[in-house]
């Protein structure tokens, strides 16, 4: 992002970082931060951008949006199947059961984490079916999913 290009997009390398190409208008969440980073899973690559969660299966080449995520801050974790997976957003921590089509309502963080920020991430432990969410300087929580 810059003053010229206020909008960034998605570029893509095949010579080792000598020349890039445009490859999806996207502007990833947290692009300062080890959470923007993409997640790969079951050979596709997903990355959360502004506005919703998009996936290649093409090494980058083309990216596809696979559905909108409100205020999206970290993920996605996947669940027992590919079609689960979890998103840390601004209001709590979201699941999709459908690939990230849709989404759940938000679990709301525990009051004594005092808010989410851009050092909070979660993790999902499927041998238990149990999501764990944390902050720098919090306990580690795990979240009840109602089940």
């Amino acid at each position: 992002k810059t003053k010229d290009q206020p909008k960034p997009q998605l570029m893509r390398t095949t010579d080792g970082g000598k020349s890039f190409k445009p490859c999806g208008d996207y502007s990833p969440v947290g692009a300062n931060s080890a959470q923007a980073l993409p997640k790969w899973h079951a050979g596709s690559l997903y990355w959360l951008v502004e506005g919703g969660l998009i996936v290649t299966a093409d090494h980058g080449e083309t990216w596809k949006k696979t559905g909108e995520v409100k205020d999206a801050m970290y993920g996605p974790i996947f669940g027992k199947t590919a079609q689960q997976m979890f998103v840390l957003t601004k209001a709590g921590v979201v699941e999709s059961t459908d690939g990230g089509s849709s989404w759940s309502s938000p679990l709301v963080p525990p009051k004594e984490m005092k808010g989410l920020g851009g050092l909070s991430w979660l993790e999902y432990d499927p041998l238990h079916d149990t999501v764990y969410l944390m902050k720098m300087g919090s306990e580690l929580y795990r979240l009840s999913r109602g089940k």
